[in-house]
């Protein structure tokens, strides 16, 4: 089962990482990437998997959730890490000088707010109880379903509730809906809840990103090229031959085929020339990272917002 991927830095950063190691070569040094598991963030397993990169030049840390990747790459274990937008303005809130080269995936329908069949309607969560992570992200999906209900935060019950634990707390009755994503969503559509809210109905908002320290950037843009290369091959095959591709990123996923093709349903997976245009300067990922980090600030998350200076690039974006 996929580890939720919107853990927030509460506590120490000097959590251990136990028995997690880099793997790949260690003649020349390779770009260290941190990653846990998201199907947004497959591709470039994948690649690796695929042969896709050279032997010196990509190394994997693969880390139980978006916590100790943003711990590896602000503690400078690590030169680069998949996170969501949200984390890389954490991290850079706490000295680390991150720069987004890359978007992975949007969600595109995979955010959602599943509700017990009794509720009909946005309004009618109404004094009800919502189960929700304490993330940035479902923050924001909780200020943008309630204002297009008219409801303010008053008029209904928070209940944190993380996301491995979802299922459990619906059926336990401990919420009357709750905000979610793959695969918990499915799951909880199984039980009988109604999708009344997702990400489709606030697109290209929420970004999972593939960010570098950028004093590492000098000496690994050859390495940090090669690793997008790589990406978007993998993504290439995926688009020319899903099943055998799906069936073939099950097993990382721990889903079925059947699953990861259903996973998959609800992200964008932006091209090369859709990614260079996010990328850009003022372009839609920083317009997005405004928002979030105002957002971030009145929450406490951070003391101010960031100033977005330096925040992307789509260099890296050209073919090695």
């Amino acid at each position: 089962m996929p580890i939720s991927r919107r853990q927030f830095l509460r506590t120490s950063l000097l959590v251990p990482l136990g028995a997690v190691a880099l793997s790949g070569c260690s003649n020349a040094p390779p770009l260290s990437v941190a990653r846990h598991v998201w199907p947004g963030y497959e591709f470039i397993g994948f690649a690796q998997q695929s042969g896709f990169y050279k032997s010196d030049s990509v190394a994997f840390l693969k880390t139980p959730s978006g916590f100790e990747s943003m711990e590896a790459i602000i503690t400078g274990q690590v030169d680069a890490a998949a996170l969501t937008l949200d984390e890389v303005i954490l991290c850079r809130s706490l000295g680390a000088p991150l720069k987004v080269v890359m978007v992975f995936d949007i969600s595109s329908g995979a955010d959602m707010l599943v509700a017990k069949r009794s509720i009909t309607s946005l309004q009618g969560l109404k004094g009800q109880r919502i189960g929700s992570e304490d993330s940035t992200l479902s923050n924001l999906i909780l200020n943008k379903l309630l204002k297009q209900a008219g409801l303010s935060r008053q008029e209904v019950t928070i209940v944190p509730v993380p996301i491995l634990q979802q299922v459990d707390a619906w059926q336990q009755n401990q919420v009357d809906a709750v905000i979610t994503y793959e695969p918990q969503a499915s799951k909880l559509l199984e039980l009988g809840g109604k999708r009344l809210f997702d990400s489709r109905q606030m697109p290209e908002t929420i970004f999972d990103v593939l960010a570098v320290r950028s004093d590492r950037l000098p000496l690994q843009e050859s390495h940090v090229m090669e690793l997008i290369d790589g990406h978007f091959k993998a993504l290439d095959r995926f688009i020319k031959n899903p099943a055998d591709t799906a069936y073939r990123l099950a097993v990382s996923l721990s889903l079925t085929g059947d699953e990861v093709l259903k996973a998959y349903s609800g992200l964008q997976l932006p091209s090369r020339s859709l990614n260079v245009d996010f990328l850009a300067e003022g372009g839609r990922l920083v317009q997005v990272a405004a928002e979030l980090s105002q957002l971030m600030q009145q929450q406490g998350s951070v003391s101010q917002p960031d100033d977005l200076q330096g925040l992307v690039s789509n260099h890296y974006l050209r073919h090695t």
